[in-house]
């Protein structure tokens, strides 16, 4: 199907959205089919409305993204996913209180579908940046989108996401949802309270002020979209290499585009570092200049490489990788999967050694 390259904004999202609504009433008349045949064993289920039923048409419907955008979107969403767990276990564990209340598996469903709104926008625009497959070939690969077009991918796609979890609202599930569609929505939320040049929150709240699960969605979706993509060196510098320059251009924009606690977090939940060494770590190396640096990828590769990755403190705690722990983090999402009816596989960037870890289990590593 031939999608139009229309420059002209207006136009071209109304027909993003007229082939958007269609999909989502589709979605809405699978839901009305497959009502009631499948309870799963927890709470998340009633009727075919409920947590369980969303995540289990998110995983259906990331099954069924074609392309290389699919192999994509499906890895990405098991990264942020783990990433977010992580985070937010760690939280708990520092008595951080916006933990209270909150199930870890809330957390889950809305990281596990953050982007799920992408799988009802056009084949054509992301097939544009990510490449088509026709058997070995890569057709488009790493064709650079047009301003409207990743202005209306970067907004729609979150705005789809919410629109999708409402097709599954459960109001006896009033609380789960409402943490779920606000990590849909809101993944894009800088800490600084901007996406892009917009206030993205409303009542323009920013900071602390902003819910801690928006906070941890928003640092894991950066952590896994930074990470080294097969389509990106076609028309940009790739220079992220590893989870740890990752980390380090996490740490680097804490305190402008991420928070600074729940980057802490990360690095208390893959190595073996205390809180308090984290959180110093953090604030020490966050960059602290004019914010309009942060576009510039060659200077932000720049503060990264010289600033944060060489330095003594980093290197020393990147040594430390706590094998035994990101162990137990992939085990509890793969369990928390589980209780919603689906099954996800431990083939995360962020735990690419999980299965050699699983094999090194009781012997004296961590």
């Amino acid at each position: 199907m031939f999608w139009p390259r229309n420059k002209a904004g207006p136009l071209y999202r109304a027909l993003i959205v007229f082939h958007a609504n269609k999909e989502l009433r589709r979605e809405a008349e699978t839901r009305d089919r497959e009502a009631g045949t499948f309870r799963a064993a927890g709470t998340y289920d009633e009727l075919g409305k409920g947590l369980g039923a969303f995540v289990r048409a998110t995983h259906r419907r990331l099954a069924s993204m074609e392309n290389g955008r699919g192999n994509y979107t499906r890895m990405h969403s098991r990264e942020v996913a783990t990433a977010a767990w992580t985070q937010f276990i760690e939280a708990i564990l520092r008595r951080h209180p916006e933990t209270v209340g909150i199930d870890p598996a809330w957390i889950f469903a809305g990281a596990y579908g953050h982007d799920i709104g992408k799988s009802v926008l056009p084949e054509a625009l992301l097939a544009k940046e990510c490449g088509i497959e026709l058997g070995w070939l890569k057709v488009f690969l790493g064709m650079k989108l047009t301003i409207v077009e990743r202005s209306t991918l970067r907004h729609e796609h979150t705005r789809l996401s919410s629109e999708l979890g409402k097709i599954y609202w459960d109001p006896s599930q009033n609380a789960g949802f409402n943490v779920a569609q606000d990590m849909m929505g809101l993944h894009h939320v800088t800490y600084n309270g901007l996406d892009g040049a917009y206030p993205s929150y409303p009542l323009g709240k920013r900071g602390a002020d902003l819910p801690l699960h928006c906070r941890i969605a928003k640092t894991a979706d950066f952590l896994s979209a930074v990470l080294p993509r097969q389509y990106r060196p076609v028309y940009h510098q790739q220079w992220v290499e590893t989870v740890d320059h990752a980390l380090a251009y996490a740490i680097a924009v804490s305190g402008t585009e991420l928070d600074p606690f729940t980057v802490s977090c990360l690095l208390t939940g893959m190595y073996d570092i205390p809180p308090g060494e984290a959180d110093s770590l953090v604030h020490k190396l966050m960059y602290i200049g004019n914010p309009k640096n942060l576009s510039d990828m060659g200077f932000m590769k720049e503060y990264v490489m010289q600033h944060v990755g060489s330095n003594t403190e980093f290197m020393d705690a990147m040594k430390r990788r706590h094998d035994r722990k990101i162990v137990r983090y992939t085990e509890m999402i793969i369990d928390c999967a589980e209780k919603f009816g689906i099954e996800i596989a431990p083939d995360f960037l962020v735990t690419s050694h999980y299965k050699e870890m699983l094999e090194r289990r009781g012997d004296g590593q961590k």
